[in-house]
């Protein structure tokens, strides 16, 4: 008896320490969970400067996990549907699950509130995305903005503040006027 449950386990733990990026194994199955962060530049005249993904399956924070596990404990949890507000900053640290706020915050900006899209369900999962655009002023000029940020309030003096994706990129100069529409999207994928 005392071994074949040690076998179980020994099996669990090597399916969870195999875990390929982007894959949580539980036992009975696995599900896949996917981010995207893309964005759209344009200058002061509204002309498109750029567009892309600027990073694919980051980490997602410890602060969100909680929020996911909460509001499946709990319905009542306002914290899982207000993941929408958008902010950026010029943070170049590796992201971490630990994250509570962006490293540097742009300090002329703030966070803008994102349209929540509909999930879509595909052959590919189910998604999750939030779309909002940032204008940076006249402090603005030259700045690097390499961080974003999707939160679940207006400022970080909410009590009920958190962070559920922090995501560093490539440098991108904005300039006065400059603005980005951002685009977080998190996909599910069921699996077994």
């Amino acid at each position: 008896m005392l071994e074949g449950e040690l076998n179980r386990l020994q099996r669990f733990f090597h399916r969870v320490v195999s875990n390929p990026p982007g894959y949580v194994k539980c036992p009975g199955g696995i599900m896949n969970m996917h981010t995207e962060l893309s964005a759209i530049v344009f200058d002061d005249k509204g002309v498109k400067q750029w567009e892309g993904v600027l990073a694919r399956d980051k980490v997602i924070t410890a602060n969100f996990a909680d929020a996911l596990v909460s509001a499946m404990i709990n319905s009542t949890d306002a914290d899982i549907h207000s993941f929408k507000y958008h902010d950026s900053g010029t943070g170049t640290d590796a992201e971490s699950v630990t994250d509570t706020d962006l490293l540097s915050i742009a300090s002329e900006t703030a966070r803008v509130s994102g349209t929540q899209v509909t999930a879509t369900d595909t052959a590919s999962g189910k998604s999750y995305s939030s779309v909002a655009t940032v204008t940076y002023t006249t402090t603005s000029t030259g700045l690097v903005v390499s961080e974003h940020g999707l939160f679940c309030s207006t400022s970080s003096t909410d009590a009920r503040d958190k962070i559920a994706d922090r995501t560093v990129f490539a440098g991108i100069t904005v300039q006065n006027a400059w603005q980005i529409q951002y685009s977080f999207k998190i996909t599910y994928v069921p699996g077994g």
